[in-house]
């Protein structure tokens, strides 16, 4: 009795300091942000503006174009409500909208645990929720890029709270209502559907309870047939999309984005490199892994999450593009696998501090000089990688500045988001065209350049001009005031694409912009502003 009362109180003790550390996070994250309102990554910031385009009555795939699913967009609409409401920053309102998700994500984890018939392993979710916490201060800066509120990290707050809860089903600990477990299967689903991809990462950990378990009634629990009911109805609403919406993206937008999608995709062969001798993800795998299947009959959640961790490395390897923000499920898995392997090796010697305290140093010495030593190996390639290959200059923001007004359209002709975003959002500018980014234009170079067939590569010209006639009918209705076209040489994965030099040769310019005058190179974009509004 005695034993079981003083494991007990040292659980209760060790989630009392995850909380603690938690919650000093949370503090450190929120300061981050309202410090830095207008720092986002370039993908949120695009995201965010759809939001607000959806929020003022723009259809998707017709008004405005993007090739995300559109349940970002529907997410996006509830911090760009927030930001129309209380006039704040839209990075800033996006911002706490992921940190609120980040709260409800680990009171819903305590919540999961603490109230389970879990006697032996509770003390899981302390590791767990300092692993979420510490994955989020990371995301802040993410060693000189900034990925707070990606996908996947959205992906990981609605998901986390369901997975624990799913390890207390198999091991018929679980105490839950039936409500509370709908609401997780929910937000479990909505996180999945995020990207397709990731029912993949769901999947992983439930074939492995199941290979070990072989009870296929756990697998009908009600947040299972909750998560499932959110995707049969994710999948189901496409019906009732406006026609149009739903004729662009699946018989327009889908077939091009993806094979064209794969010009800046690297062999697997490189990929495999990459995660090697680059990234050492392999090398972070192999030592988080390993001591998990050593260590898989003092904690049971450890095969679990290695499953997850191989699941999410494989993703990110057959993703090909090398972007480490596409990474940050493996990151929480291997963290989480590694503070609980710290946990159980220092347990006993944190008991009797003046016992084996040499081999308690051995061991935080070696994890911590192992991490450290991958960290650094990881921040010194990623602090010269853009993960957008896209120019930054604060001259053309001071141009955009000085030659438009919030509330004007300006229209940026790149092969990405970085080029426009997120200055976009955080100035006011409204996009100047349907295209908030212009990714048919190298994605169907690509496909030419890949094919032989004349038929197919007539189809493919075909939809170019299409594209750029509708660029033209933008200007023309929309009238940006500035025009800004990267003019410089991308070079992608299976594709150099010169935006500036593809556009001139289609004679572009003087066609669809005769009303504009060319300001010159400001960095490595071409400028052009209207005619009209030279003098204003």
């Amino acid at each position: 009795m005695m034993d079981s009362t003083s494991s007990t109180a040292k659980q209760k003790s060790l989630v009392n300091c995850a909380i603690i550390a938690v919650f000093c996070g949370l503090a450190c994250t929120f300061a981050w942000c309202v410090l830095n309102p207008n720092k986002i990554c370039s993908d949120c910031a695009l995201l965010m503006q759809c939001g607000q385009l959806l929020l003022a009555g723009k259809v998707p795939y017709v008004d405005f174009i993007e090739f995300n699913p559109p349940v970002m967009i529907y997410l996006n609409v509830m911090p760009a409500q927030f930001a129309a409401l209380t006039g704040m920053p839209p990075a800033l309102a996006f911002y706490i909208f992921v940190i609120a998700c980040l709260v409800i994500s680990i009171a819903a984890c305590v919540f999961v645990v603490d109230g389970s018939n879990e006697k032996e392993e509770s003390w899981v979710v302390a590791p767990t929720i300092v692993s979420l916490c510490a994955l989020n201060l990371i995301l802040c800066g993410y060693l000189g890029d900034v990925a707070f509120g990606q996908r996947e990290h959205l992906f990981l707050l609605f998901y986390t709270p369901f997975f624990l809860l799913r390890w207390l089903r198999w091991r018929e600990t679980a105490s839950i209502s039936r409500f509370s477990a709908i609401l997780y299967g929910t937000l479990a689903g909505m996180g999945i559907c995020i990207k397709p991809y990731f029912v993949i990462l769901a999947v992983a950990p439930e074939i492995y309870w199941f290979a070990t378990n072989k009870k296929p009634r756990r697998l009908l629990k009600p947040e299972m047939l909750a998560a499932i009911a959110v995707m049969v109805l994710y999948a189901v609403h496409f019906l009732f999309l406006p026609a149009a919406a739903r004729e662009n993206m699946f018989g327009r937008w889908l077939p091009i984005v993806a094979v064209g999608y794969n010009f800046c995709s690297y062999s697997l062969p490189v990929m495999l490199a990459f995660s090697v001798f680059i990234k050492g993800y392999v090398e972070l795998l192999l030592l988080t892994g390993i001591p998990s299947v050593l260590m898989r009959r003092r904690c049971s959640l450890l095969m679990p999450l290695l499953c997850f961790s191989i699941a999410s490395l494989a993703i990110w390897l057959l993703q090909a593009k090398s972007w480490s923000y596409q990474a940050i499920p493996f990151f929480f898995g291997v963290l989480v696998m590694f503070a609980i392997q710290f946990y159980l090796l220092t347990k006993k010697y944190i008991q009797s501090p003046f016992h084996n305290w040499k081999l308690f140093m051995a061991n935080a010495t070696t994890f911590g000089a192992a991490g450290a030593m991958l960290l650094l190996f990881n921040a010194l390639f990623l602090a010269t990688e853009s993960p957008h290959n896209e120019p930054k200059c604060q001259a053309l923001d001071r141009l955009v500045e000085t030659k438009s007004r919030k509330g004007d359209s300006i229209l940026v002709l790149s092969t990405g988001p970085g080029t426009s975003y997120p200055w976009m959002l955080n100035t006011g500018r409204l996009p100047g065209s349907r295209y908030l980014w212009c990714f048919p234009l190298p994605m169907i170079a690509y496909l030419i350049n890949c094919t032989s067939d004349q038929a197919v590569r007539m189809q493919l010209g075909l939809e170019e001009q299409r594209v750029l006639n509708e660029l033209a009918e933008d200007i023309e209705r929309r009238k940006p005031r500035l025009v800004i076209v990267l003019a410089r040489l991308d070079r992608r994965a299976k594709l150099d694409f010169d935006m500036f030099h593809h556009l001139e040769e289609r004679n572009f310019f003087r066609s669809s912009m005769k009303n504009y005058v060319n300001l010159g190179r400001v960095c490595d974009c071409i400028v052009f502003e209207r005619a009209d509004d030279r003098h204003r």
